[in-house]
């Protein structure tokens, strides 16, 4: 018997050949083979589950979409194109919920160049594909945006055209204009038909804030009108409708009225969310609409308050403020609104505190440093107020309303003649004359005793200037005004 017959039969296992082990670098090889394949496995799994997220995100998000607009061959060769001009209109709708602060943006909207794509090579599908089929699928319609300039003559000169808008969505189509350029510019043209869409179809509420903001012609009619046909639909943009309408009582010092829509803005605001799924309510954004109905309510009460002489309601009033506060801690107007009534109850040094908390939370709001500084010239601390007053007056150099009153410790009598002279050199302004109004409304807070004088009193003066020279609009406001404060009138 041999060795290993021995070795065998005695249980002991032979050791393999090493000829027949892979080497180390096959080793090598195999694992880098191996990680390869589970790289690659990965990449594909995180892929599909990216596109899974952006479709299901597209899909519940539901984004007006701006397709590129048809342009005339006389556009065409100014260089404008249908990519342009859908970038155009995007941005004059940015441009308008800008101004009117609309941070949260509750529809979202862009243009078909700017939405993402992700396209498999060689088989024809993208993500847009797949979404649109998705929609089809589940009965969600999307809705876009599409038009074309159109020729309205023969000339068909820049005057003579118009952008005609459809509007494709759930409900059909619709078809939209801002009829003919008629000296317009582009942009004047794309910011009015911005305008309109907002109105008609993608968020009238931000309509409804610009024309209450803008104070142009018929913005109290066009605010009241589209906010009560949103308070009446009772959608998701009824409390802040309703909130809006209260704006408008405010502004014509009909404070009950105020009160009013506050309370009905708050009752339907939680009816209306009671109603909604509970993943479609939106905490965050429902404490900030809450915030600007308690604001609302506050302010009116304060105001209220302070005609009367009623401290118990101007203390009501900082309740309320305090609750709107603790809804949007970094809303600093909420502590400008508490700031002004401690100022009526003449505790100063509260006031400033608030005052500061709110110039430090709008770092950049001018008005927010020309009110800590008014406070503290009021708390006899002018080297800090004119501190403020500086940051004021820089942030803010062409403000008339600011430079000469807010931002500035002149007289309101200096302010006056400065309204004066304004309203001379540009009577067709109507910031011009508000600007008149404001600083006799200072003057009428402050006590004025000759603001009603016959015939040279401060209210008398504008009278006489507003008839010789005020479009007639104005100057029936100018004697609503006259009227209310002093009982005069033409």
């Amino acid at each position: 018997m041999s060795i290993e017959d021995a070795e065998t039969s005695s249980g002991k296992t032979t050791r393999p050949e090493t000829a027949n082990r892979p080497s180390r670098k096959e080793r090598l090889l195999n694992e880098l083979v191996f990680l390869r394949s589970a790289l690659l496995s990965s990449f594909a799994v995180l892929a599909v589950i990216a596109v899974f997220v952006v479709a299901v995100r597209d899909l519940t998000r539901a984004p007006v979409v701006l397709e590129e607009i048809g342009v005339t061959e006389a556009l065409s060769k100014q260089g404008y194109s249908g990519l342009v001009t859908s970038n155009m209109l995007w941005d004059a709708i940015e441009d308008i919920r800008t101004f009117t602060g609309d941070r949260k943006k509750n529809v979202r909207i862009q243009t078909a160049s700017r939405q993402l794509d992700v396209v498999e090579p060689g088989s024809g599908l993208s993500l847009q594909r797949i979404t649109r089929v998705l929609r089809s699928l589940f009965n969600l319609p999307q809705t876009r945006i599409a038009g074309e300039f159109v020729c309205l003559a023969s000339a068909c000169t820049q005057d003579e055209m118009a952008l005609r808008i459809r509007i494709f969505s759930g409900d059909g189509t619709r078809i939209i204009t801002d009829g003919p350029m008629e000296g317009r510019t582009m942009e004047d043209y794309f910011h009015d038909t911005a305008l309109r869409l907002l109105e008609q179809e993608i968020d009238p509420l931000v309509a409804a804030r610009y024309f209450y903001f803008n104070k142009s012609e018929n913005w109290q009619a066009d605010t009241t009108r589209i906010s009560t046909e949103l308070l009446l639909k009772r959608g998701k943009n009824a409390e802040e409708a309703a909130t809006l309408l209260g704006r408008v009582a405010m502004d014509e010092q009909e404070y009950d009225k105020a009160i009013a829509r506050s309370e009905e803005a708050i009752w339907i605001g939680d009816d209306v969310r009671s109603q909604q799924r509970f993943w479609s309510r939106g905490s965050e954004n429902h404490k900030a609409i809450r915030a600007q109905s308690l604001l609302l309510q506050g302010q009116a009460l304060s105001e209220k308050g302070f005609i009367l002489g009623d401290t118990e309601m101007q203390e009501q009033a900082l309740d309320v403020l305090a609750e709107a506060g603790t809804l949007a801690p970094d809303y600093g107007f909420i502590r400008t609104a508490q700031a002004r009534t401690l100022e009526d109850l003449g505790d100063y040094d509260a006031a400033v505190e608030l005052h500061q908390a709110a110039a430090k939370m709008d770092k950049l709001d001018p008005y927010a440093w020309g009110e800590l500084g008014r406070a503290l010239l009021a708390a006899d601390k002018s080297i800090e107020a004119e501190e403020s007053f500086e940051v004021a007056r820089n942030l803010a150099p062409d403000d008339l309303f600011l430079v000469h009153y807010y931002a500035t410790d002149q007289s309101l009598d200096e302010a006056l003649a400065g309204a004066k002279l304004w309203v001379n050199d540009a009577p067709d302004n109507p910031q011009a004359w508000d600007f008149w109004l404001d600083i006799l409304d200072e003057k009428w807070f402050s006590g004025d005793d000759n603001l009603c004088a016959v015939p040279n009193g401060s209210v008398a003066e504008l009278l006489t200037v507003a008839s010789e020279i005020a479009p007639f609009e104005t100057l029936e406001n100018v004697d609503f005004y006259v009227q209310e404060r002093c009982g005069l009138s033409q």
